[in-house]
């Protein structure tokens, strides 16, 4: 794809096409990560080749506790914020050894069991599930077209909410499928964790989304308007200030995809990459 005026691009030779799609945030800025209720959102985990070098960068731009943990036989960082759960930096695993990669965690009762119908469906399940304290039972799993997506079991049954809780500064509070086939992407999520899809029109366009118990959860958008090179799940993070992040990310080693800009109704937003290659978004809310 050439790049066109406008564009952000990086020195990795990534770039988003910002014209051409924006992301949207569900009224009222809902968390689409209600732990424990199935088939929502729970947090994400960050697959790393230096994991103690990612959580530090990620607890000083975010100001998350970082905590080094062996249990389970696995070493792991547990990245907390407010003393919650946020996600677990993990070390890579085998085919991924040199990808840095935020994989989303989406709540299920057994993830072994989503693991196994992956693989019947076209996706590829990586390493045994591995247990996470205080954040549950999670297995990896690659969808048709290479992104990563992790089914878990939360360490313990969360209060149910309706409506879902609003997010903070910190949760992460959107996701968006990048996917070069988004009919069959569509297929394999509604099979693998019984996902439905609307579609709603945004600033000219059609944006489509994965929704569960009529909570809009995710977009889904096809990878030739994302402008990126590769399948992938892009998780933003709720922030009180864009710019500011931004500034923290590029200091500490990171990069700026995207610098902060507006999208009405729902206020700046970014696309960041850190110093290992993690592509995440930040919005900062109206």
């Amino acid at each position: 794809m050439e790049r066109q005026t406008g564009d952000r691009i990086n020195d990795t030779g990534i770039f988003w096409r910002h014209e051409a799609h924006r992301p949207w945030i569900p009224a009222g800025d809902r968390a689409s990560q209600g732990m424990g209720t199935r088939g929502r959102f729970a947090g994400c985990n960050l697959l790393s080749p230096d994991p103690g070098r990612s959580a530090g960068f990620y607890a000083e731009v975010f100001g998350w506790r970082a905590r080094l943990d062996g249990s389970g036989g696995v070493q792991k960082w547990l990245l907390e914020h407010d003393g919650t759960p946020v996600g677990t930096v993990l070390g890579p695993v085998d085919g991924l050894a040199d990808r840095s990669t935020w994989v989303p965690a989406v709540t299920v009762d057994l993830p072994e069991r989503r693991a196994e119908k992956a693989a019947s469906m076209g996706g590829e399940p990586l390493e045994p599930a591995v247990e996470v304290p205080r954040f549950g039972r999670l297995s990896l799993v690659v969808d048709p077209h290479g992104a990563l997506v992790a089914p878990v079991r939360p360490a313990a049954p969360a209060e149910r909410r309706d409506p879902p809780k609003r997010s903070v500064v910190g949760d992460f509070t959107w996701h968006e499928l990048l996917t070069p086939d988004p009919e069959r992407s569509i297929r394999f999520y509604q099979d693998l964790f019984d996902w439905g899809t609307k579609q709603r029109e945004l600033e000219g366009e059609t944006y489509r989304m994965f929704h569960t118990q009529n909570q809009e959860i995710a977009g889904i958008v096809p990878l030739e308007t994302a402008g990126l090179g590769s399948s992938s799940w892009v998780s933003y993070l709720k922030v009180a200030d864009a710019v500011g992040a931004a500034h923290r990310v590029a200091n500490l080693g990171g990069d700026v995809l995207l610098e902060p800009v507006e999208l009405h109704t729902v206020g700046l937003y970014a696309l960041l990459i850190d110093p290992l290659g993690a592509q995440f978004g930040i919005i900062e809310p109206m």
